[in-house]
């Protein structure tokens, strides 16, 4: 049930629509390139997109890593031990 609960209050506070177009218009203004995305741009996007929505930085990530995969490869990416 907390899943499904957490699906249902990720879409009520940040309607699929809406995040999708601000997500989709900073990946664009990045190039569109998933090798052009730094997790500085990331971290950007994170910290508008929590004052925004007023949401949790859990629930923005857990919304972001559900619909956009390829940002939390970059994050893991970013902090695997070199």
């Amino acid at each position: 049930y907390e899943i499904q609960a957490n699906i249902f209050a990720g879409y009520m506070l940040m309607p699929r629509g809406k995040f999708r177009s601000i997500v989709d218009a900073w990946y664009e203004e990045l190039g569109g390139k998933v090798d052009r995305v730094a997790i500085e741009d990331i971290t950007n996007l994170a910290v508008s997109l929590v004052k925004q929505f007023e949401v949790s930085k859990q629930a923005l990530w857990r919304q972001l890593s559900k619909e956009y995969p390829w940002i939390g490869e970059i994050i893991d990416k970013a902090l695997a031990p070199r």
